[in-house]
């Protein structure tokens, strides 16, 4: 979704004959708070079990925003608010920076879904070298 919608933007600048790390710095805080939205969204996918951490047991976090119940009564941890809190502190910082706001907004957006990639199971494998890729590839063209 973010790569997406960033070379969007890229594509944009170049059509509009702008200089394209001008328009991403500029939209580099709409974008980080696009991406808090859509990790809140994850409550209404919870069904499918996407952004949910591991079946939790303890009576004392059975409520929203910790965790989800799903239709048998079982309590999963909601990652997804965790990683919107993430993303929304993210748009804070970035939005508060005068220089190299997309690739530090990448940075910070990154970081946290590498972090949350460990805690989930096998499958988010792919995901994680992704990331990986990403901030190897940001750490070459900028520094934070």
């Amino acid at each position: 979704g973010c790569a997406g919608v960033s070379l969007g933007v890229w594509l944009a600048a170049k059509l509009l004959k702008e200089e394209p790390w001008t328009v991403l710095n500029a939209f580099a805080p709409a974008g980080a708070l696009m991406a808090a939205l859509a990790r809140f969204g994850g409550y209404f996918l919870q069904e499918q079990m996407i952004g949910l951490g591991d079946c939790t047991y303890n009576e004392a976090v059975f409520f929203f925003p910790l965790t989800v119940t799903n239709e048998w009564g079982e309590h999963y941890w909601a990652l997804f608010m965790l990683e919107g809190l993430c993303a929304l502190a993210a748009a804070a910082v970035v939005f508060r920076l005068k220089k190299e706001r997309f690739l530090s907004a990448v940075y910070l957006l990154c970081l946290p879904q590498l972090f949350f990639c460990l805690t989930q199971p096998l499958f988010c494998s792919n995901f994680l070298v992704f990331y990986l890729l990403y901030l190897l590839f940001i750490s070459h063209v900028g520094s934070f």
